[in-house]
């Protein structure tokens, strides 16, 4: 048995879903396929599959050795890269991951400039509000902003913070008024953002107090896009991350209120699966997001 074939073979059924959709990717029969894989559960004595005559399945072993097997194929890929383009102009491919609207606005202009610089190599910019798994899904950076580095088990590096903050329009302030102090909230009107992941609320800090306003909201959305544009169009206070509020700022057309209460930071982490072989294309990407990253406080 050629176990480097039958991994590969493993690795693809397993991405496929079945042995037909892994033997046309192989370009072999599904014949071929079943006896890779017949000889890779006898030379590991387990099941890696639960077949029936509709479905199929990993078996927790099974799931195991494909986690195992996607990271050995990837550090043999690398390993192999390495010594064959060590002196070459960076080519190849690279996933990249960031939260959706952080990826746009933050990261992909120095994504833009990395491709002007190197253009062999493909990128694969994955904007998500919901975490890739780096190993699974063959995530090669990813970055993500959270309260602390948000997976122990990955190599971490951080970038930098970012701030959220409570704004409103000068329109609204100029009808409601201007809150100096949390509790001087009640009247007031919020916008507020909510995912899966994170609760559509305030948390205000006041004199070592923690300060959780109760005060009706007219509009909660999923996109921070669209609690800026509610926000411009004066409809309430948001809690907004300065790095899309502060041209508004600049521009006249936003105001930041509660200073002293409402900041709230979050740090900014690069995260890459640990591995002893590092793609000079991916190290080139992670020194320049390193250095050029925007440093905001």
């Amino acid at each position: 048995m050629d176990r480097l074939i039958a991994m590969k073979t493993f690795v693809q059924v397993v991405d496929a879903g079945n042995f037909a959709g892994a033997a046309r990717s192989l370009r072999i029969s599904p014949g071929a396929v079943s006896k890779h894989i017949s000889q890779l559960e006898h030379h590991l004595g387990v099941r890696l599959f639960r077949r029936t005559t509709r479905s199929m399945a990993l078996t927790e072993e099974g799931e195991i050795h494909a986690e195992q097997c996607r990271r050995w194929l990837q550090e043999l890929e690398v390993m192999e890269e390495t010594l064959r383009t060590q002196h070459q102009e960076p080519r190849g491919r690279l996933r990249v991951t960031a939260p959706t609207v952080f990826g746009r606005v933050r990261v992909m202009p120095l994504l833009l400039e990395y491709m002007e610089q190197y253009p062999m190599v493909q990128v694969q910019a994955l904007w998500s509000d919901k975490p890739f798994a780096l190993v699974h899904d063959s995530i090669d950076l990813a970055i993500r902003v959270a309260a602390s580095l948000p997976d122990s088990s990955m190599s971490g590096k951080l970038l930098g913070t970012e701030t959220r903050r409570l704004y409103a329009s000068p329109s609204y302030l100029a009808t409601f008024g201007t809150p100096h102090y949390p509790d001087e909230l009640k009247g007031h009107r919020a916008l507020l953002f909510q995912t899966s992941t994170r609760n559509a609320s305030w948390s205000l800090e006041q004199e070592g107090r923690t300060f959780v306003p109760v005060l009706p909201w007219v509009l909660e959305v999923s996109d921070v896009v669209s609690l800026v544009d509610a926000t411009l169009a004066g409809l309430g206070i948001a809690e907004l991350p300065e790095y899309l509020a502060e041209p508004h700022v600049e521009a006249g057309t936003l105001k930041p209120i509660l200073l002293p209460f409402s900041n709230h930071v979050q740090q900014v982490w690069l995260l890459q699966p640990s591995r002893h072989f590092v793609p000079r294309r991916l190290e080139l990407l992670r020194e320049m997001l390193v250095q050029r990253f925007p440093a905001r406080s």
